[in-house]
């Protein structure tokens, strides 16, 4: 083995131990664990470029929470997802930073589906999260609704 491939392989390792600690595990097997994964998130795509193209519907979807002033984690994620498919990065990013993690996700849910259809080998994620991956969960749901709450004029007011 190359000192390249000694230190891929530990780079590989160590992700792996990251991944097992939080209670994430990838498997590679002849069947597909995750076969409504990729319709779903292609189905979400295809919403949002539609979106994107033609505009969004001219329905107020307003939570409860918003007479208080306060909006949830998931709040803004249409817009976001619409400005994401149409380029405004910026605006996306205001709007819901978790457009980003969802258009990668579905990327991902895609190029797995045509590799798994392709080479017969699924790579199958099972998530049980562990003590450690719950408080990670709990950590970036605190952050996010923050980051949200901080946005929260914008979200409630603004459209693109």
């Amino acid at each position: 083995m190359s000192t390249e491939q000694v230190s891929e392989a530990k780079a590989f390792r160590a992700v792996r131990s990251l991944g097992v600690s939080l209670g994430i595990v990838a498997t590679k097997d002849r069947h597909d664990g995750m076969r409504l994964l990729a319709p779903i998130m292609t189905a979400g795509l295809i919403v949002a470029l539609g979106f994107a193209v033609f505009g969004l519907p001219d329905i107020p979807l307003p939570m409860p929470t918003w007479s208080f002033g306060v909006v949830t984690p998931t709040c803004g994620l249409t817009r976001a997802s619409t400005a994401l498919a149409r380029g405004q990065l910026d605006l996306a990013l205001l709007f819901n930073p978790a457009a980003f993690v969802l258009a990668a996700g579905a990327t991902a849910a895609i190029i797995r589906w045509v590799v798994g259809k392709t080479s017969k080998t699924w790579i199958n994620v099972s998530i049980k999260p562990t003590p450690i991956g719950w408080s990670v969960l709990v950590a970036i749901a605190i952050l996010w609704w923050a980051n949200q709450q901080l946005h929260a004029e914008l979200i409630m007011s603004g459209s693109i």
